[in-house]
């Protein structure tokens, strides 16, 4: 089974709102979840989240922690998934949409509310997405 190896950024910001993007998904509309995409050796799961970002949103990033990863399979796919979550923090840059794989749509800073309720790309990440706005911007050892 092939493996790919992912990053993906969480930015909150001083309203304790989190950077998303809407993303055109499969089988048409879009959907919302925060910056992220594939490793391209030879960069670390650091880099790839910070150049997700900046590719992304525009925004210039900085990762502060790691938080979790998420791992699996798409079976009917033949591929073995591990996503590297990380806090980041916005430190210059401006929201603009670039993406170079021509996916997302928009770019927001959304509340825990709009959180909750959005649709996600990935649905289940919206629990661990909705606890990281609940306790703002807090690094995972304060």
């Amino acid at each position: 089974m092939e493996k790919w190896t992912g990053a993906a950024g969480i930015c909150v910001n001083d309203r304790n709102e989190m950077l998303m993007v809407r993303e055109e998904i499969a089988g048409g509309g879009s959907a919302w979840t925060v910056p992220a995409g594939g490793v391209e050796p030879p960069e670390t799961v650091e880099q790839c989240a910070v150049r997700e970002m900046a590719e992304e949103t525009g925004y210039l990033a900085r990762v502060l922690e790691k938080l979790r990863v998420k791992s699996g399979e798409y079976e009917h796919l033949g591929i073995a998934y591990e996503v590297h979550y990380f806090l980041m923090e916005a430190i210059g840059g401006q929201a603009e949409l670039q993406d170079p794989d021509n996916l997302v749509r928009e770019i927001g800073w959304k509340p825990l509310q709009e959180v909750k309720s959005l649709p996600l790309v990935y649905p289940e990440d919206r629990k661990y997405l909705a606890s990281r706005l609940e306790k703002g911007f807090k690094l995972n050892s304060v």
